[in-house]
């Protein structure tokens, strides 16, 4: 830049200034081109300085300072052009990029859609489009494939959605997020319009391959993964997702090319998500979005399968929300693996899972309050399949000693389907055993998956209390919850099977089940009670309240 300027004014004005330090060089240079009428002050644009930003040293910071200051007594203006803002610079760098900010004022400048849309359309020609029969038979097969995510996308905006069509073979969602990484990564050589004329895996590239065409494949978003990767890389704050594609790319790689674009695609939001503020439920890597973003192309069809497999796998994980989030941690494996072991063998029994949320475990316990949904003064308690006989009997026995004129309910869960099975002929013989007893075998267990998971979002919240990380603590603490309330929700508008004096009952949904207990078990439990009474049809019987009766439920 020095040279340039100089070189510039010695052709116009053909004298050498004497000044070796930059700052005081354009001081001088604005005072003379002042004083010979030839411009009113000095105007310095630095263009694609984005890249600088990182390369930045204490004495270049110090430099252009230098010059920021000379605006208040000089006609001399620095206008700095970036991408990026030093909040999103690199961590080593911020702070220097912080304080040379504080010389400068910002001005923030985004691109609006309609305006990159319009950008990236007139950045690539399809030859005689009008007449193109080809680009028209592909453009009437895919429009009707896509009408949904361009409605998700623009929200009906009619123009928005024309000018996306007009973006064909780019997928309507590569499109958008084109539209919107531009204002938050991107360099001098990695920007928007970079991609679009990049003949390596850029837009160009997908256009100049026939292939593509002949597996009906539209550009979609992992293409911007591959592309803007070096950004990602060389970004601190998305080493853990570039770490994640480095350590599972063969293996994904190995079930199919598809399985990895949508690996790719899941990337790619997990990335880009944090810079965004607006439009979030389009950025959040959830089933919907990642349909969406392969709606129209061949692997559309397969993505729930390909999310299927990697949340199995472990490659990338559906929490509790349904959503592929990805989180990056810093804690000693060592100390994460011991951390599950512990508390693998505290949540050893479905009970002891149940006993995690009291929230849910009164939920369920709820279901029979005398007065409210069961006529009679009733005593539940839960039981673990996964317990063994011997314990089982013991407990059972326990029980139904307590409180002899109570209904006694013993209420069975399992983890698992196998545990679930194995202990259902062992039960129905336990309702011969104990008279009177109502044995519930719920059909929805926990599953080992949600279990697995549970497993790792109690580990994670200790370890991160342990480490002082309170908010991530009670991020995977609710996490934890969710697991066993989202379990006790389904389970109550699931099935169940109720033994009871070796016969076995399976009527309605788990919600439902005081109704069995009212209209058929009690009359059985109390045949000399009220539940045996006929009634003349003109008489009207009403509901007695006994002050002797306390209205509650034991639960234990």
């Amino acid at each position: 830049m020095y040279i340039t300027i100089e070189n510039a004014i010695r052709e116009t004005i053909g004298s050498v200034f004497e000044q070796t330090a930059i700052a005081e060089w354009l001081a001088e240079v604005e005072q003379e081109i002042e004083k010979r009428s030839i411009a009113n002050g000095l105007i310095i644009f630095w263009d694609e300085f984005t890249s600088v930003m990182d390369t930045l040293k204490s004495d270049r910071i110090n430099l252009l300072q230098n010059i920021a200051e000379k605006s208040q007594h000089h006609n001399i203006f620095l206008f700095l052009i970036s991408h990026r803002v030093e909040a999103q610079s690199t961590d080593n760098k911020a702070k220097d990029i912080t304080k040379m900010s504080d010389r400068f004022d910002e001005i923030d400048y985004k691109m609006d859609s309609l305006s990159t849309y319009l950008i990236m359309r007139h950045s690539f020609t399809i030859p005689d489009i009008e007449s193109n029969e080809q680009f028209k038979a592909f453009k009437n097969i895919v429009l009707p494939k896509i009408g949904e995510v361009l409605d998700f996308l623009t929200h009906g905006n009619a123009e928005q959605v024309g000018h996306i069509k007009e973006l064909l073979p780019m997928h309507p969602y590569t499109a958008f997020l084109c539209s919107e990484v531009s204002n938050f990564i991107g360099s001098s050589n990695r920007s928007v319009i970079k991609f679009m004329h990049d003949g390596d895996s850029g837009f160009e590239a997908f256009l100049n391959n026939e292939n593509c065409y002949d597996v009906d494949m539209l550009m979609t978003a992992d293409t911007l993964w591959d592309f803007f990767y070096p950004t990602f890389d060389a970004d601190p704050a998305s080493v853990t997702f570039t770490g994640l594609f480095n350590s599972f790319e063969d293996k994904v790689r190995a079930q199919g090319e598809d399985h990895l674009r949508v690996f790719k695609a899941i990337l790619l939001l997990n990335a880009l998500s944090p810079k965004f503020k607006k439009s979030i439920e389009l950025m959040t890597p959830n089933d919907n979005v990642l349909r969406c973003m392969f709606a129209g192309d061949r692997a559309h069809s397969k993505v729930i399968d390909i999310l299927n497999y990697l949340d199995e796998n472990k490659i990338v994980v559906r929490d509790i929300f349904g959503e592929f989030k990805i989180r990056g941690t810093s804690y000693n494996q060592n100390e994460m693996n011991k951390r599950r072991q512990d508390e693998q063998s505290a949540y050893k029994t479905s009970i002891s899972v149940l006993d995690y949320d009291t929230v849910s475990k009164e939920d369920l316990g709820g279901l029979f309050q005398i007065g409210v949904s069961v006529k009679r003064e009733t005593a539940v308690q839960f039981f673990s399949c996964e317990d063994s006989e011997q314990l089982l009997r013991s407990r059972l026995n326990k029980f139904t000693s307590d409180k002899p004129n109570y209904m006694h309910v013993a209420f069975f869960l399992a983890l698992d389907e196998e545990n679930r099975e194995i202990k259902s002929t062992l039960l129905n013989n336990f309702s011969k055993e104990f008279e009177n007893l109502v044995i519930v075998l719920a059909e929805e267990t926990f599953s080992i998956q949600a279990y697995n998971k549970f497993i790792d979002a109690v580990a994670t919240s200790k370890v991160a209390r342990s480490h002082f990380n309170e908010s991530e603590a009670k991020e995977f603490e609710k996490a934890a919850h969710a697991f066993v309330s989202k379990w006790i929700t389904q389970l109550r508008h699931n099935t169940y099977n109720v033994y009871f004096n070796g016969e076995s009952y399976r009527e309605g949904t788990i919600d439902q089940l005081p109704d069995l207990l009212n209209n058929k078990l009690c009359a059985k439990i109390y045949n000399m009670g009220f539940e045996t009474m006929r009634f003349p049809k003109t008489v009207t019987v009403r509901k007695l309240s006994n002050k002797y009766c306390r209205r509650k439920t034991v639960i234990s």
